[in-house]
């Protein structure tokens, strides 16, 4: 008779797709991601990918890296890290990030010795909100907050995106011989997502409220 399944997130309709009787929507839209979240204690937790080696990029390879947390803040932490970008001692991979939130809750993008603030605004309110970067490699680098774009910066200040691992709720770096992690993150993340392409401003919107099937063209 009637299916709505209330996956919008935002907008004032709610659609029917039973029978095309979209509901008007007096209410306000939670955001709670819908599969299992990862929570990270802040301390010592963090989840590793040791064959990342496969998800690397060109520094010529458009790149779009997004995901959702939940945290307080309030201290110097690392969402997801290949590497240091360049801000640790003997740290030389150049095709290294790490995605920050610093102690004063904004947001950074190191690599190839950039550290780009990518987002200005507290976010650390422990609610629910989809980080995005958009890597264009002919213009620029954007960052997306819920949708809502936050800072920009010129692509050619990135390097490529490759390491032989990949930490969530950690920062990674290796000198070739050791591997260090550090800047734990304290709250949750979800719905970790890697594209070798750049992936359009209505496609986040869109797909930031859906779960993939995971062959998604373009998706590492």
């Amino acid at each position: 008779i009637g299916y709505w399944p209330m996956e919008e997130g935002r907008g004032s309709l709610a659609e029917d797709k039973a029978r095309a009787r979209n509901a008007i929507v007096n209410a306000q839209w939670e955001i709670t991601p819908k599969s299992n979240t990862a929570f990270f204690d802040g301390t010592d937790d963090y989840m590793i990918l040791d064959s990342a080696g496969t998800l690397a990029s060109s520094f010529e390879m458009d790149l779009t890296i997004e995901f959702w947390f939940k945290t307080n803040g309030g201290k110097a932490m690392t969402f997801l890290s290949n590497g240091s970008g360049g801000f640790l001692p003997n740290d030389a991979n150049r095709n290294g990030w790490s995605i920050e939130m610093a102690a004063d809750n904004k947001i950074h993008v190191k690599n190839d010795s950039t550290d780009f603030i990518a987002v200005s605004q507290d976010f650390a309110d422990n609610n629910w909100h989809h980080f995005s970067l958009v890597v264009d490699r002919i213009a620029n680098a954007t960052a997306y907050i819920d949708g809502v774009q936050q800072n920009t910066i010129q692509a050619d200040n990135f390097y490529g995106f490759g390491a032989p691992k990949l930490v969530l709720g950690a920062r990674f770096s290796t000198n070739g011989i050791n591997n260090t992690i550090d800047q734990h993150y304290n709250g949750y993340l979800d719905e970790v997502r890697i594209w070798n392409s750049k992936r359009l401003r209505d496609n986040l919107e869109l797909e930031m409220f859906n779960r993939l099937q995971g062959d998604e063209f373009g998706l590492m």
